[in-house]
């Protein structure tokens, strides 16, 4: 009887250390994704870089001015009326 007991015990720790391994091996990433990871995580911080460059090479005279030319344009009055009613 013993024998026949450690048979079952085999087999059904056998089908739980099966499972387990197939869920270590899902849940590994693969080399392809880490190395696409790594590609995408270099351009975001080339991408940061060139924002960063051109944010602070702009001349801050250019904001102002551009107030400036919009404050200076004439406004013009809107009938209340339309002939589309």
């Amino acid at each position: 009887m013993a024998e026949v007991e450690t048979i079952r015990e085999i087999l059904q720790h056998s089908k739980r250390d099966g499972q387990m391994v197939k869920s270590l091996t899902a849940s590994l990433v693969s080399r392809e994704e880490e190395e696409r990871h790594q590609m995408n995580l270099n351009e975001n911080e080339q991408l940061k870089k060139q924002i960063a460059e051109w944010t602070f090479s702009r001349p801050c005279s250019c904001y102002t001015s551009e107030v400036n030319t919009l404050e200076a344009r004439p406004t013009v009055k809107v009938s209340s009326h339309s002939n589309f009613a």
